[in-house]
């Protein structure tokens, strides 16, 4: 699988560290990612569990947490990917947010992967833009699949 400390290329004053369960309290939700984590009681306990099987970093800059993200592998070829985002991404993030995407870019040199899906919230506009904008495509709706029963998009960037 892939090692993020070797594969990512960072700007300058950023860098990786491995990804802690403790991060998830170092950030500041949007209100509609507080509703969908509130309305899952044991998601920190399944976020931990998922950063385990795949592999999994947290971006800092400085003291902050910029992005904690990582992909877990479903079937061969086939990843899913999942992230946190503080607000040091919005203050901070457009060089990390390039450094992003030229990973996702490169994502296609690793072999036998053939797709990395992502599922993400129809209500939250600026992930779906971000996904976007890293070339994921949206498959189709989800209904109900948050566990607030909101609906979400999957999405998908095809190798």
């Amino acid at each position: 699988m892939i090692d993020f400390q070797n594969f990512i290329n960072l700007p300058d004053g950023y860098r990786l560290i491995p990804f802690s369960p403790a991060h998830w309290y170092l950030y500041d939700y949007s209100e509609i990612e507080r509703r969908a984590f509130d309305a899952f009681p044991g998601y920190i306990d399944w976020l931990t569990a998922q950063s385990q099987v795949g592999p999994s970093a947290t971006a800092m800059l400085g003291g902050q947490c910029v992005m904690s993200f990582g992909l877990v592998p479903i079937i061969p070829g086939v990843c899913e990917f999942w992230m946190l985002r503080g607000s040091a991404l919005k203050a901070h993030g457009r060089p990390f947010l390039r450094s992003a995407r030229q990973f996702f870019d490169d994502l296609g040199t690793v072999p036998d992967l053939r797709r990395v899906q992502f599922t993400v919230q129809v209500q939250n506009f600026a992930g779906v833009r971000f996904a976007k904008w890293l070339n994921f495509e949206i498959e189709g709706t989800i209904r109900r699949l948050m566990p607030d029963g909101s609906d979400s998009f999957q999405m998908s960037r095809i190798y």
